[in-house]
């Protein structure tokens, strides 16, 4: 985040949480803020501040179960429709890949883990994640999340995910071969530049998708794109699902039961 403000690339404004920013805090952002882990998953450990005093009375608690933090400018979720770009680079860190993914439904229903994703066309996205992975000289996998800012309808950088992420099955399903990428890029050989990929594919995490239904209110449901009941058809798959390999559905299944009766782990999911 810090190299995105420096080089002029759109993203929410973000500080490492300390004494320092705690105590100028009024002067470097409005409320609310967020305040996240530098590492973590999904939406555990994020947290929404209204207030000064709320926010001096809990982030020492935070930091205490989750390490370091950064604080940032709260982007308004009414409107702001959240995307992902699933890039690739070489070896001299030049972008061969970049898949966008249009993420319209999460877990927890306000933000949080995509229970459902959509293969799109988007020439901003894929020029901003060209300049930000190509400016930090990455290579291999990454996975940049945006989320486009109601206010002034710009699409802005929300993090990276520096890994293969559960994006790569629609991927797959888009025509990319991402085994193959990872393969030539461990043998030194050339990767070609993938322009074109299968756009509209629709792919969803059926076990998300259900808590999805259950906790989304009516409005959600009427206006959500994709439809929620749209199960089947061309280019219409499930994340974890197949025909091929059922077990690893099944598994994924069993570990969700698992996780979510734990009362601490699922409340953990609702930024409490």
């Amino acid at each position: 985040m810090e190299y995105c403000m420096s080089n002029n690339l759109p993203c929410p404004r973000t500080y490492a949480l300390n004494e320092e920013t705690i105590n100028n805090i009024c002067d470097l952002l409005q409320f609310p803020v967020m305040v996240k882990p530098i590492r973590g998953l999904g939406a555990i450990g994020v947290v929404r501040f209204d207030n000064h005093e709320e926010l001096l009375k809990k982030y020492k608690s935070l930091q205490d179960l989750h390490g370091e933090l950064i604080i940032q400018e709260y982007i308004p979720q009414e409107g702001g429709m959240q995307y992902q770009a699933e890039a690739f680079l070489d070896e001299n860190g030049k972008m061969k890949v970049c898949l966008v993914i249009l993420k319209p439904r999460f877990f927890p229903v306000k933000g949080g883990t995509s229970t459902a994703n959509m293969t799109i066309y988007h020439p901003e996205i894929a020029k901003t994640t060209k300049l930000l992975l190509e400016g930090l000289k990455w290579k291999g996998a990454a996975d940049v999340d945006y989320i486009l800012d109601p206010r002034d309808n710009i699409v802005k950088i929300l993090e990276i995910n520096p890994r293969v992420t559960a994006g790569i099955k629609i991927g797959f399903i888009a025509g990319i071969d991402y085994a193959d990428l990872h393969l030539k890029l461990a043998l030194g050989q050339d990767i070609p530049r993938i322009s074109n990929y299968t756009l509209g594919v629709y792919c969803r995490n059926f076990f998300l998708e259900i808590l999805w239904f259950i906790l989304s209110d009516r409005k959600m449901k009427r206006n959500t794109t994709p439809p929620f009941f749209k199960f089947f058809g061309k280019n219409v798959v499930d994340q974890i699902f197949s025909i091929d390999d059922p077990m690893a559905g099944f598994g994924f299944f069993l570990n969700m039961v698992r996780k979510y009766l734990n009362v601490k782990n699922f409340k953990s999911k609702f930024h409490v």
